[in-house]
């Protein structure tokens, strides 16, 4: 499998810099999934020239002849509210770096902000605040901009790929709480902002529809897998209405405003890697759940890096557990991501910064042992 290496292009003024380009090159990349609006056609341009130009001496210098070059769109294709631009500008720069995928988000109904008036008051947030209709509509806005968008990415031979996303996410409480070290601005619980698609089968689904690819993110599944657990129809006093039914069957859960998504069966991993079709690229990072317990603490799971050396998990015994269950689960992930067909991975690690020697250190490891265990 080919390893991708996520990468910025902005520095902390968001003006371009190559910096992350070259510190993925000092650990030994050739391959990098470089996270940018296509849209912003002068980061693009500045990043094009920079490819033609004085890349290729710096390229020389560690014995690459070129970098292979994946782009994640920063924006989601739909917006809350519905507003989306149409802005196809980027397409040419694109495919003048020889970028042959574009990995796309679907979209969620409300931004974080939408809860930022309940943080820390309970350490869940698992109710929709959001209707079927609105979900409904909010999907079909987003196949149909999809699909557009994959029309025009197939005239440059740029392959739009759809991620998966998780049924519920973390509690974004604004940039100035800090309760994890890693994760500034975010607090250990959940809530549901209504992101889209979350099961295999919607996943596939809208990808069909909108003539794309998948992106299977393993972690943005394993939390949906996890939410499976908890929210069955039998723990619920729910009669669905018929397109509550249609719902189950098509998407494997339902949405009914003032309860949580329901679910109609326990999901896991390997099956939904399985039922999500054709795999071009896969995200991987080193979790094992949404939370970790750190001792006394409660931390984010999202992210960890792959080394049973990772010191954000401080407690000896807590660190050795976590280690221990991804030991036995990622080599797992990876025999299912090969026979669904991928053959680009992308570890996602991340340490409070996507840069600098903490960071390097980290993925270094982290990319050893994705190679032993499989990938």
């Amino acid at each position: 499998m080919d390893i991708y290496v996520p990468t910025g292009v902005v520095d902390e003024n968001g003006k371009f810099s190559d910096k992350q380009i070259k510190e993925r090159l000092e650990i030994g990349a050739n391959s990098v999934q470089i996270i940018i609006p296509f849209s912003d056609e002068k980061l693009l341009g500045q990043l094009q020239k920079w490819m033609s130009g004085e890349a290729k001496p710096y390229l020389q210098k560690f014995d690459r002849r070129s970098l292979k070059i994946s782009v994640h769109e920063r924006n989601d294709l739909y917006t809350p509210g519905g507003n989306a631009k149409e802005d196809w500008s980027g397409l040419e720069l694109l495919r003048a770096m020889d970028v042959d995928t574009l990995i796309v988000h679907g979209g969620k109904i409300y931004e974080y902000s939408h809860f930022l008036d309940k943080a820390g008051i309970c350490e869940t947030y698992d109710t929709c605040d959001y209707g079927l209709d609105t979900y409904k509509s909010a999907i079909r806005a987003c196949t149909g901009r999809l699909n557009t968008l994959s029309e025009q990415m197939g005239k440059y031979g740029i392959k739009v790929l759809l991620e998966n996303m998780p049924s519920m996410d973390y509690f974004y409480a604004g940039a100035g709480v800090s309760v994890d070290k890693r994760w500034r601005g975010w607090l250990p619980q959940t809530t549901d902002v209504g992101w889209f698609p979350v099961t295999a089968k919607q996943h596939k689904a809208m990808a069909v529809a909108g003539k794309a690819g998948i992106c299977f993110d393993v972690e943005h599944s394993l939390f949906t897998c996890e939410d499976t657990a908890e929210y069955l129809p039998e723990n619920f006093s729910v009669v669905p209405s018929e397109d509550e039914r249609r719902m189950l069957e098509e998407y494997d859960f339902m949405v009914r405003k003032g309860f949580p998504k329901i679910f109609k069966r326990k999901l896991d991993v390997v099956p939904q890697i399985g039922e999500a079709g054709k795999i071009e690229v896969a995200h991987i990072a080193g979790t094992v759940s949404k939370f970790i317990t750190d001792g006394e603490a409660r931390r984010i799971g999202s992210h960890m890096p792959i080394t049973p050396n990772n010191l954000f998990i401080e407690n000896p015994e807590n660190r050795s557990a976590w280690w221990s269950v991804l030991e036995s689960t990622l080599p797992a992930y990876l025999a299912a991501l090969k026979s669904a067909g991928c053959e680009i991975i992308v570890p996602e690690v991340h340490v409070g910064a996507f840069s600098g020697s903490e960071w390097k250190s980290y993925m270094k490891e982290s990319i050893k042992y994705l190679v032993e265990f499989g990938a």
